[in-house]
């Protein structure tokens, strides 16, 4: 479950390192590593918040979300990813994060987890049954009593296509606490239908579109939305790019 400490170091610009798998440096130089999410982080995290962040990976946008908010708990289903994220955080003297090695979903128990070659792409859900080397029985964390027992008014999620069926589970007072939710939407990976499903259910738990945009030049094309109960004070500077209708009608409507 540990990494085995050989990793590229990166300088982030704002004064942080991170040492991540070569794998992921190439992905990193290729998309542009959680650069939306790291980027809106900036207009919706608020220093009151308690945050739950679900698919943190190596904490390359949990470092930037803790240093912005009151508490994270972070969780991630991959062992040797947490092993990264915790390492990454105290190389940033980031103390105000708590890492969870599972998956956040609409109930607790043992779900199956598709292990991917490329490990950050693993998930609940696949849209490519060929891509799957294997299966792994993991935890399950109720998303709904998370919220309900710690507080949580931000939500992060980066869940490959998990997404729709975590959300899918809440009920709107689950959600009642919650203010803002910055969200990655796999429409390929999740299917068209949960998608729109999901989208109707934030909806009625009072949860608009702030803003978003797609990584076009991703192979299985993501959307980062951020979400919102309440105005933002400053509004950030972001358009929806080329596919956004792949996300549905209920989407564009919003």
């Amino acid at each position: 479950g540990e990494g085995d400490g050989k990793g590229a170091v990166v300088f982030d610009g704002m004064g942080r390192t991170l040492t991540m798998p070569l794998e992921v440096l190439g992905y990193l130089v290729l998309v542009g590593y959680e650069e939306e999410q790291r980027r809106l982080l900036k207009f919706a995290a608020r220093p009151d918040d308690v945050a739950l962040e679900a698919g943190c990976g190596i904490g390359w946008a949990t470092i930037e979300l803790a240093s912005r908010v009151r508490r994270v708990l972070a969780f991630d289903a991959d062992e040797e990813q947490i092993w990264w994220a915790r390492r990454n955080a105290g190389a940033n003297k980031i103390d105000n994060v708590e890492f969870f090695c599972a998956v956040v979903g609409p109930a607790d128990g043992m779900v199956g987890f598709n292990l991917h070659p490329e490990r950050y792409s693993s998930s609940v859900t696949s849209y490519d049954e060929s891509a799957i080397v294997g299966i792994a029985a993991t935890p399950c964390i109720s998303l709904g009593r998370m919220c309900k027992e710690h507080g949580i008014t931000f939500l992060s999620l980066d869940m490959e296509g998990g997404e729709a069926w975590t959300l899918l589970g809440t009920k709107p007072d689950d959600l009642a606490g919650v203010d803002r939710i910055l969200l990655e939407v796999h429409p390929r990976q999740g299917g068209p239908p949960a998608i729109e499903d999901m989208a109707r259910h934030l909806g009625r738990c009072g949860l608009k579109i702030a803003c978003g945009a797609g990584m076009y030049n991703y192979p299985r094309h993501v959307y980062t939305v951020l979400l919102t109960r309440h105005p933002l004070d400053e509004e950030p500077q972001s358009a929806w790019l080329a596919g956004m209708d792949e996300l549905g009608e209920e989407w564009a409507r919003w």
